[in-house]
């Protein structure tokens, strides 16, 4: 899981052809380099899996929760949903609720319960 596109190659040392990529489809750009396109990073991660979920978890939390800051919450989320990590939606949703201050749980809340529709 990479909340960055460029982030998801720092997984390939680790990778083989049964990993699965979930990836925030966002580019920070990284100060005094030229950022890689989508299709560059793509194309570097298709030489160890082919398995690959680009998601553009920014761009969905802020038009529907006009904040994209529970992108990360929303990943998680959504990988539990689709069952591409070994826990389940309850266990996630149980970590929000312990780990996440009070001011801010109800929309982290909101970001784990946007992920089942996706």
């Amino acid at each position: 899981m990479a909340l960055e596109a460029q982030e998801a190659l720092n997984g390939v040392y680790f990778a083989n052809p049964k990993t699965k990529f979930l990836i925030n489809q966002f580019i920070i750009p990284i100060p005094l380099k030229k950022p890689l396109s989508e299709n560059k990073i793509i194309n570097q991660l298709k030489k160890v899996s082919g398995d690959i979920l680009l998601v553009p978890a920014n761009k969905i939390c802020q038009e529907k929760l006009q904040n994209s800051v529970v992108s990360g919450i929303y990943l998680i989320s959504l990988a539990a949903f689709k069952n591409l990590i070994p826990l389940k939606t309850t266990a996630v949703q149980n970590a929000i609720k312990k780990i996440i201050p009070e001011k801010f749980l109800e929309l982290n809340l909101k970001a784990f319960n946007l992920a089942k529709s996706f």
